[in-house]
This record gives structure tokens, sequence and C-alpha cells, in this order.
């Protein structure tokens, strides 16, 4: 009974471990695609902005 409750127990921390990883990932994922959409933003900006100071 107590070695059965343990692998139940010891498997519930294994499943903990890969969701806070796959979450992990996923932050980094969200995180890396908005830094990268900003910078798409900032470029647009500035080639918007120096086309008014040549126009």
């Amino acid at each position: 009974m107590l070695k059965g409750l343990t692998l139940n127990f010891n498997d519930w921390l294994q499943r903990n471990t890969i969701i806070r990883n796959l979450e992990f990932f996923q932050d980094f994922i969200i995180i890396s695609l908005c830094l990268g959409l900003f910078c798409v933003m900032l470029i647009r900006l500035g080639d918007m902005f120096f086309s008014f100071l040549r126009g």
C-alpha cells in the first residue's frame, strides 16, 4: 500500500515538473514573439518618421 502511494506521489511530482517546464517554454515563446513584434513596429515607425522628414 505504501509503495503504491509513493509511486503515485512520484508520478504526480514528475507531472508537475513537466507542466512547469512546458509553461516556461510557452512563456518564452510568447515573450520572444512580443519582442519581435515590438522591434518590427519600431522599424516601421522609424521608416515612417524619416519619410516625413524627406517629403
